[in-house]
């Protein structure tokens, strides 16, 4: 499976959704198990919104005009909820507000059996939504987990992320961007973000468990300026592999 990312806008076809799930906030830095995986079913793609803008305050996401979550808070995620495969719309708006002023009008084609998550990212006044398709490939080790990050923190030029350790796990990640994953060992890390080529963290998160058979997508979001960048870390469960 191949990584990308789409930024699309404008009203194509409205998702059919079969089921409605409740919203749950995802875990801090430091407890990142597994969130419960939905049923898959043949047709279908997995889909959950991540809020990355630090002062669009609280938003609800339709699906056409459907609702699907209320009240999304900042540096949060809903849970996966599967939709159709194929052209599919979804909608974001100021909590309580009308579809018809949706900030967000996101739409792109979802791939049968894809897994993927909508970003709200950037200022209020300049708020848009980015798609990143989660790769959930076989692992190719018995302890080892998958993991990339996307920079989508405000007023941050390219950054490195590496270890307290001085291992350097990423070099120069540029703003709305998306490393390549990398397979490493199941451990618990001390993180850092820092300007690119500097030694002085912007981030710091310690403690961060990193667990086998995980795929992680680790945002960077926030902004200097109100003291909100941080490190959004989410799993998802990679497939297993296929017995012969």
């Amino acid at each position: 499976m191949t990584e990308s990312k789409r930024t699309m806008f404008g009203g194509l076809l409205t998702l059919i959704i079969s089921a409605i799930f409740a919203l749950t906030a995802v875990p801090g830095l430091t407890t990142l198990a597994a969130q419960d995986e939905p049923v898959e079913d043949p047709g279908q793609a997995r889909v959950r919104i991540v809020h990355a803008s630090p002062d669009a305050g609280p938003v609800d996401v339709y699906a056409g005009e459907e609702s699907l979550f209320v009240g999304l808070e900042f540096a949060s995620a809903s849970d996966y909820i599967m939709i159709p495969a194929g052209e599919q719309q979804v909608r974001v708006v100021p909590a309580g507000g009308s579809v018809d002023d949706a900030a967000i009008d996101v739409s792109s084609e979802f791939a049968d059996g894809g897994t993927y998550e909508i970003v709200a990212g950037g200022l209020r006044e300049e708020i848009e939504g980015q798609i990143y398709e989660v790769n959930r490939g076989t692992l190719g080790g018995n302890n080892t987990a998958r993991v990339r990050v996307i920079h989508a923190a405000i007023g941050v030029e390219a950054v490195d992320v590496v270890t307290s350790g001085g291992e350097t796990l990423f070099t120069g990640i540029e703003p709305g961007s998306a490393t390549d994953y990398v397979e490493i060992e199941a451990a618990t890390l001390d993180l850092e973000v820092r300007a690119a080529g500097s030694t002085e963290a912007a981030i710091t998160a310690p403690g961060v468990m990193v667990e086998a058979g995980q795929v992680y997508d680790i945002f960077a979001i926030g902004q200097a300026e109100d003291q909100t960048l941080q490190l959004l870390p989410l799993s998802t469960l990679a497939l297993p592999a296929c017995s012969e």
